[in-house]
């Protein structure tokens, strides 16, 4: 990815006169100013039920955005903001394995964290020489050596007009079960806007699910069958190919349009689906003019069940991974089947 792309996934561009650090203060946005910024990005707004705010007077409202940034890792953005006036409190920017795997035991390979740091230290690149120099907690470059057992970590700081402005980088396959200590992998971009009060430009407004919750999740996560990189769903187990299973979710659109009596004389769909680790489905990308039709897809996608998920053989584990294409329907037929 370059450099001019990173920044326009990762770095606040709501405002473009002044001086060009001024684009980074929030302390004076609101809520709609970044809902009109999320809707340029493939993607869209989330339940997230592992965060929660930790004061009355403020709410979360998360998004997705299709990134390929770091291997099957999509960027989440959360917005804090006042449930008075709107106006933004902080803005987190999260690559982070935990938003996509809730299996504690989380290790990553060489390949994926030398991925997640090369990107860590372009963003820090570009950070710097638009706001200068940081305050810097760790010791990371992009001399240091990637291995699969180090922990690593490194947090730059700015402050702009009244926002501050943090850029973390932590990786560890560290596993210490007594300790409550697990594999932590993740950049974290945070943009708070800075009040009068020292004290509380500490208080943290997130808050995660509890450690032990996941604990007991992960005890009852379903276990799989399937041994292939193309997930596996019910219709496609004689025909287990990328194309049957691309086919098998058009038709259940189809399906579903017939049943409703939608019709389709001359519509395009194009639609993108992330499989996740734990057999479920994100609908990250529904387009088309037809509004019904984005309707059922919608529809199609959050019900569907018994979906197994990519394995990867070489390192014995499911993953996440994402389907994109075209479903071309002419009078309530489907014309492009792969």
């Amino acid at each position: 990815m370059t450099i001019k792309n990173l920044v326009i996934i990762l770095v606040l561009l709501i405002c473009t006169k002044g001086k060009s650090q001024e684009k980074y203060d929030i302390s004076k946005s609101t809520l709609s100013d970044f809902i009109a910024i999320e809707k340029q990005f493939v993607g869209g707004k989330i339940l997230d039920e592992s965060v929660n705010s930790l004061t009355e007077e403020l709410d979360i409202a998360s998004f997705i955005r299709q990134d390929n940034s770091v291997p099957n890792l999509d960027l989440i953005v959360r917005y804090v903001f006042s449930k008075k006036d709107s106006l933004i409190k902080e803005i987190r920017y999260e690559l982070d394995i935990a938003n996509f795997d809730e299996k504690i035991e989380n290790k990553q390979d060489k390949d994926f964290r030398t991925s997640l740091a090369n990107h860590y230290i372009l963003i820090e690149q570009q950070l710097s020489e638009e706001l200068g120099k940081s305050h810097k907690t760790g010791e990371f470059t992009k001399k240091s050596i990637i291995d699969g057992e180090k922990d690593y970590y490194k947090k730059n700081t700015w402050t702009v007009g009244n926002t501050r402005i943090d850029l973390i980088l932590e990786m560890s396959n560290s596993l210490h079960k007594k300790k409550n200590i697990y594999p932590i992998h993740k950049i974290l971009i945070v943009y708070r806007t800075l009040v009068n009060d020292s004290k509380l430009n500490g208080t943290e407004y997130v808050g995660s699910k509890d450690r032990t919750k996941l604990i007991e999740k992960n005890k009852s996560l379903p276990k799989f069958k399937n041994k292939s990189r193309i997930p596996l769903i019910s219709e496609c187990k004689k025909n287990h190919t990328e194309a049957c299973f691309q086919n098998a979710i058009s038709n259940k659109i189809l399906s579903r349009a017939n049943q409703y009596k939608i019709v389709l004389p001359a519509d395009t769909l194009k639609v993108r689906i992330r499989i996740n680790k734990d057999g479920s489905t994100t609908l990250s990308e529904n387009q088309t003019k037809n509004p019904e039709l984005k309707k059922i897809t919608e529809d199609v996608v959050n019900s569907l069940k018994d979906i197994e998920p990519a394995y990867i053989k070489s390192k014995e584990t499911y993953e996440t991974v994402s389907y994109s294409w075209y479903v071309i329907f002419r009078n309530n037929e489907i014309t492009n089947r792969q």
